[in-house]
């Protein structure tokens, strides 16, 4: 369960009263928090809701909201793989910061849908490993009865175990450094297509943390859009005086008024009353002549 999601009161048909929900109630409005590590847990889950809300409705968008300091970078590369196979376009805007893999994710979302609010952070840098023993320290089996013989066999026999296990780990790291170098070129290959940033760009910035506020992950090409204006329709009002319709068309209001039109065009207006026309033209209003 993703951490820092909020609880909201929903009552369920037939119930009294309301009660608490969590991601249950937001998944409904098709709205998908990141706000933890990425791992295999919650990369499942997430990929699984995409999966369940497409089956239901196909045809709607889905919102995934991204406050995420990165993690590992397979179960990354699997969310993103999801967002880019599902029909619906996939949303995604970052809330707090999106760093490592989570900006993987967020660029992943659909072109001029992927939105940065205006205090946002944005780091990318390259794919890192890490190699470690976990095998048990065996050092310390032997009895104490055991005599010197045996005890020099079982010293040569573990140095030559020592210098096997040594090979194989040297094996073991190279294979996977092949890997990791591989998945860094993926990686690099996903930023220059969806970023339509120059190779050379985007692998010098890999080679290090590169930090970045909303409007230089924009013109990097990480996101397109800083704040949520993008998201409030076409609907707004500008001072009160013009409304923009949604079907495009702009509809004239003075003092909350409409203003009649004819052919399309106002009426010209002189005290509040309409200018009679001759042949097209306002009629010259005789009071207004000085003798």
């Amino acid at each position: 369960m993703p951490v820092g999601v909020p609880k909201v009161p929903f009552r369920i048909p037939g119930d009294e009263e309301a009660t608490w929900v969590d991601l249950n109630r937001l998944y409904r409005g098709r709205l998908l928090f990141l706000g933890q590590e990425v791992d295999s847990e919650i990369s499942n889950q997430i990929a699984a809701m995409i999966v369940y809300l497409c089956i239901e409705d196909r045809t709607r968008d889905l919102f995934l909201l991204i406050n995420s300091p990165g993690g590992w970078v397979l179960p990354g590369i699997t969310l993103y793989d999801m967002m880019q196979s599902v029909p619906p376009d996939v949303h995604t805007i970052c809330i707090g910061i999106a760093a490592s893999v989570a900006s993987l994710i967020l660029v992943g979302g659909e072109d001029t849908k992927r939105i940065a609010l205006p205090h946002a952070r944005v780091m990318i840098h390259q794919p890192a490993g890490s190699f470690s023993d976990d095998d048990d320290d065996d050092d310390d089996d032997d009895d104490d009865d055991d005599d010197e013989e045996e005890e020099e066999e079982k010293k040569e026999k573990k140095d030559d175990d020592d210098e096997d296990e040594d090979e194989d780990r040297t094996d073991i790291c190279m294979m996977d450094s092949e890997d990791i170098m591989r998945i860094r070129e993926s990686i690099t290959r996903i930023y220059v297509e969806r970023t339509h940033t120059p190779l050379w760009t985007v692998i010098e910035d890999m080679e290090r943390d590169v930090f970045m506020s909303p409007e230089e992950a924009q013109a990097h090409g990480i996101v397109d859009h800083v704040g949520l204006e993008i998201l409030r329709g076409p609907g707004f009002k500008n001072n009160g005086n013009s409304e923009i319709e949604n079907n495009g068309n702009s509809a004239l209001k003075i003092n909350g008024n409409p203003v009649p039109k004819i052919n399309g065009n106002p009426v010209p207006k002189i005290n509040g009353n309409p200018v009679p026309k001759i042949n097209g033209n306002p009629a010259p209003n005789h009071d207004s002549f000085e003798s």
